[in-house]
């Protein structure tokens, strides 16, 4: 029973086909509307697929943090296909506290850049028999300060 076992586990092993995660990263942000209680944003991700097999995304949920204070989050439902080694646009919207936008702009008269990691997950589907949620994480940084003329310094 036990050889039967490995047997079979190991035939499944070779089934099943192993991806390389979406690379995601962070295109653009705007505020689409203020209210008495919070904000509220859509982002716009780059999902990129360096497989040779389609990824169809059903939802994205993540998480916005500046400076390393949480800022914002939000989910979103969708419908989207990415082919094989193709890229596509997702939006999501965002929505943040004003105690957390206070905070932050609090933060911000003290820098010059700004820090950014968003972090989530992608829900793929590829059936019935194969959901799964695939972790991502970006980071970058902004930088505050005008551009300078190098005449002045």
């Amino acid at each position: 029973m036990l050889i039967l076992t490995i047997l079979l586990w190991a035939g499944c092993a070779g089934v099943v086909k192993r991806l390389d995660p979406p690379r995601v990263s962070l295109v653009d942000m705007s505020v689409e509307k203020i209210t008495l209680m919070e904000t509220s944003y859509r982002i716009v991700l780059r999902v990129m697929n360096p497989n040779d097999t389609a990824f169809h995304v059903k939802g994205v949920s993540c998480e916005l943090e500046l400076n390393g204070e949480p800022f914002a989050s939000g989910v979103s439902a969708m419908d989207v296909k990415i082919p094989p080694f193709g890229t596509e646009t997702l939006q999501v919207p965002l929505y943040s506290s004003h105690v957390s936008l206070f905070k932050g702009a609090v933060v911000l008269q003290e820098r010059e850049d700004l820090e950014y990691r968003l972090q989530g997950k992608l829900s793929l589907n590829g059936g019935k028999m194969l959901t799964s949620s695939v972790p991502f994480a970006s980071r970058g940084q902004w930088t505050l300060k005008g551009p300078t003329d190098p005449k002045m310094n």
